[in-house]
């Protein structure tokens, strides 16, 4: 059997189902395919460029419409997500950002989950939402550059950049995972209408992936050894193990309830059912999960 997954970065279930064999002793022949944005992700599973993409669940929300709401979370690969919040150069905290007369936020976009997660952070430091001024500059090495550039105070970046992010003077002030426990980290995602089509495949590749994220519990050194091996740093290789978790790969009905609660309170839920039964389908897990 053969599977199209479309991914942003190399994940750590991935990389050590990879290391130990997991896919072919499931019978599954992976084709990766790297993307930029969250749009071409759902472009690709619409034309049946890809399978399944790996990605945030919150964009099941803005993928899902009135005119196609399949898309569905097949099961949740990382336990949480790690979503630092850095400030630029010259600010040391939050309380400094926020007695800025008009604090920039650099998002993504708007109505992404990370936007929407970041405008609620600031807003719950008593900051009027008409008073942030948001600045959308697309993924995080471009909210990196933004932020070091001077054109914003404040965006959510990642792990991987942590030591970019200093060595741009760049203050590290609190991160998504610290306000909000119960954020939920990576998906897979498919479309519920190709299920007999693809089903059987899919099934495989979540299996050799719990096998790759057992590995990772089972034998933590060697799995930072795999996950270096890719490039990272060793802090940011014990990052990416601690987030992928161990265990069952059900998505989070904790977390699902985290995004929907943000999006609604910013006005932001799509017009459509969108409770946890509505976006997510367990149906091609395997008994262990």
């Amino acid at each position: 059997m053969r599977l199209v997954q479309n991914i942003f970065l190399p994940y750590a279930a991935m990389i050590a189902a990879e290391a130990v064999g997991a896919f072919g002793a499931n019978g599954v022949e992976v084709d990766t395919r790297f993307t930029r944005s969250s749009l071409d992700q759902r472009a690709a599973l619409l034309t049946g460029d890809a399978d399944v993409t790996v990605t945030a669940l919150d964009n099941l929300f803005a993928w899902n419409q009135p005119d196609d709401a399949d898309f569905k979370a097949v099961a949740q690969i990382e336990r949480s997500t790690s979503l630092p919040v850095h400030l630029a150069a010259g600010l040391s905290s939050m309380a400094e950002l926020t007695a800025l007369e008009r604090p920039r936020l650099v998002v993504d976009s708007p109505s992404s989950g990370f936007g929407i997660a970041l405008v609620a952070i600031v807003a719950s430091l008593g900051v009027a939402r008409d008073r942030m001024e948001i600045i959308a500059a697309g993924g995080v090495n471009e909210r990196l550059a933004a932020l070091a550039a001077g054109d914003g105070d404040v965006a959510l970046l990642a792990p991987f950049v942590a030591q970019a992010a200093a060595d741009a003077g760049l203050c590290r002030a609190t991160a998504v995972e610290d306000l909000y426990p119960s954020y939920p980290g990576l998906v897979v995602v498919m479309l519920q209408r190709r299920s007999d089509e693809i089903g059987d495949a899919v099934g495989a590749y979540l299996d050799a992936l719990l096998a790759g994220r057992s590995w990772l519990a089972e034998h933590p050194d060697n799995g930072i050894e795999a996950l270096m091996a890719t490039g990272l740093t060793h802090e940011a290789a014990r990052t990416q193990l601690a987030l992928c978790g161990s265990g069952a790969l059900t998505v989070s009905r904790g977390g699902f309830e985290v995004l929907r609660e943000l999006r609604s309170a910013q006005g932001l839920l799509p017009d459509i059912a969108c409770s946890f039964d509505d976006f997510i389908s367990s149906t091609h897990l395997g008994k262990e999960n």
